[in-house]
Order: structure tokens, then C-alpha cells, then sequence
């Protein structure tokens, strides 16, 4: 794989299969062992509390829709950014509405990772996340 706009585009898509399918294991593979993830609520993440709330069932993916999808590649960084129809289920909730990624990638051992990423709420139809 080369650290291209096609190669990220596939990251991004196989980031959100991965969140759909509540795959840690694909997760493990696809966020970066430093990232930083601000959270619609501010809170800052790190890989392993991500992790933990796919493996817990905090966070469950029931739909994901994109809206938009941007792209783009400066060597070996990448930047996504989505607006994406989501219902997530979050600390027993379901929540509907379109939110905001913006991603930052890392193209490192030959795989794209997320090393830092922040969401907001860009509609919403019931609680936030």
C-alpha cells in the first residue's frame, strides 16, 4: 500500500466498517498506539479507552451514513474530514444525528493510522453522544 488519496479513502471506509461491525480487532490495526480523539462532549480519548468502549459496549455503531467525505494527503500525513448520518448507541442510548470528523492519519509500517481526530454535533434528532 502507498500513502496515497486511494489508500486513505480505503482507511477511512475501513474505519467505518470496522466501528459498524464493533471490530476491535480492526480498530487495533487502524488507530495509532498515541492518538488523541476529542469527543462531542470535549472528553479527550486515548487508543485504549477507545478500544475499551467498543469492547465494553459503551459505544455500538448501528448505522453510518456519509454525507461528505473529504480527503487529503500531505506525504505521509492524511486528513478526513466527514459529515456522517450516524444512530449510535452511547452509555445506553440511542443516539440520531449528523456529525462532524475531522481525522488526522499517520501513514506509518505501511498502514494508515489515526493519531488525532476531533467530532462535533452538526444535527441532531435526539440526545448527543
Amino acid at each position: 500500500m502507498a500513502a496515497d488519496h486511494d489508500s486513505l479513502m480505503e482507511a477511512e471506509r475501513a474505519l467505518q466498517r470496522a466501528q459498524l461491525a464493533n471490530d476491535a480487532n480492526a480498530l487495533e490495526l487502524l488507530l495509532h498506539d498515541r492518538l488523541r480523539f476529542v469527543g462531542p462532549d470535549g472528553e479527550v480519548f486515548n487508543k485504549a479507552a477507545d478500544l475499551a468502549a467498543y469492547e465494553s459496549g459503551l459505544v455500538k455503531f448501528k448505522e453510518s451514513n456519509p454525507i461528505e467525505i473529504e480527503a487529503h494527503v500531505f506525504g505521509t500525513t492524511g486528513l478526513t474530514i466527514l459529515l456522517l448520518e450516524l444512530e449510535v448507541l452511547a452509555n445506553g442510548e440511542t443516539v440520531i444525528g449528523e456529525y462532524r470528523y475531522t481525522r488526522t492519519w499517520l501513514y506509518e509500517d505501511d498502514r494508515w493510522q489515526i493519531i488525532g481526530g476531533a467530532v462535533v454535533a452538526d444535527k441532531l434528532t435526539g440526545p448527543s453522544l
